[in-house]
């Protein structure tokens, strides 16, 4: 609907400016069951000239998911287009015979696409450059940001801080700071596990019940899991109830960020054959610390586009329609793709 109402808008950006609120604006407001004043927007030139088209510009409103366009602008602006994020495996020194001789460090240069597959490549790389035992721990290095963690202490910003629209990013945002939950409805109640699964987390979803909600609306009586320390790990009780004959995928927020980076790297790293000494810590890389493995993220001006059309992973809220810039961000994300082709065909 947003996009229905922002194109008949565009398609009126050549007239004068005027505050008569456009007739297929109106039509689609009438379908939606919207008032007039429900809305408000400014079609502003970009050479600066008076704006084509506006209403209720001097209003105050919500600004809502628009907000989005401001960050991203200035992201552009200050970054530039080609700016990408990148991820680092470093030590203090070279490796010798194979063996680092202390703890590698794992620095994060706000990559936003730092899933588990890269993860697993940084390690992968690592381990055939010939390395085989890191003597120390793991140094996590989030420092680019500065507070390092402004997640950590601050209130949650509404009742459902576990999904992902709800994460605070750092300079290090493993998978976006999520672990995807797989929920599978049984005869009498329902099956739970991650993925990845990871030694020393154990998901409970005994106390789930099974609604009669259709699948697409799994998250509507689903209530907060209850997170207790177990050990080295953690003890998940899921809550609430969850549709009968459903199977999802959802990334949630339930672990701490750092025991999920320092688990994912210590149990890959030992599933690629390595070994590694004990002592995991947050903390900066050392001055003249060696670049060992790098994975660099896409290009800052497709991340924006690929985040503003794909809006939140699953679970509330739910995005609106993006039917016409979905094609673009896909064909930009193809290997070998010139995204920048495809976005000024569309």
């Amino acid at each position: 609907m947003r996009l229905a109402l922002f194109a008949a808008a565009l398609l009126l950006a050549g007239c004068a400016t005027t505050t008569v609120m456009p007739g297929p604006v109106q039509a689609a407001l009438d379908k939606a069951g919207l008032p007039a004043d429900s809305l408000g927007f400014v079609l502003q030139p970009l050479d600066g000239s008076r704006p084509a088209l506006q209403r209720r510009a001097e209003d105050a409103m919500s600004p809502g998911s628009t907000m989005k366009l401001v960050t991203a602008i200035v992201a552009l602006d200050k970054l530039g287009i080609n700016h990408r994020g990148r991820t680092e495996l470093l030590a203090a020194a070279a490796p010798v015979g194979g063996v680092i001789d202390g703890p590698l460090i794992l620095r994060g240069g706000a990559d936003p696409d730092l899933d588990w597959p890269a993860l697993w490549w940084l390690l992968r790389q690592l381990r055939e450059s010939g390395v085989r035992e890191i003597r120390g721990g793991l140094v996590v290095d989030r420092t680019l940001f500065n507070p390092t963690r402004f997640d950590v202490g601050l209130p949650p910003f509404d009742e459902a801080p576990e999904f992902g629209y709800n994460v605070i990013p750092d300079a290090l945002n493993l998978n976006g700071s999520l672990l995807d939950f797989e929920l599978q409805a049984t005869s009498d109640g329902v099956a739970a596990r991650t993925l990845p699964a990871l030694a020393g987390l154990n998901v409970d979803a005994s106390a789930m019940t099974l609604s009669a909600r259709v699948c697409k609306d799994w998250d509507e009586d689903w209530k907060p899991a209850i997170v207790q320390p177990a050990g080295d790990g953690f003890a998940l009780k899921l809550q609430g109830a969850f549709p009968a004959g459903c199977h999802q995928r959802a990334p949630l927020q339930l672990v701490d960020r750092q025991w999920l980076v320092t688990h994912a790297v210590r149990q890959l790293w030992a599933e690629l054959g390595g070994t590694m000494g004990p002592g995991d810590v947050e903390a900066a890389a050392p001055a003249g610390a060696v670049v060992l493995a790098t994975h660099r993220g896409l290009p800052r001006r497709f991340v924006r586009l690929r985040r503003l059309v794909r809006g939140p992973r699953a679970g509330r809220p739910r995005p609106g329609a993006r039917q016409r810039l979905g094609p673009v961000a896909q064909r930009a994300h193809q290997p070998g793709a010139d995204g920048g082709v495809a976005a000024r065909r569309a």
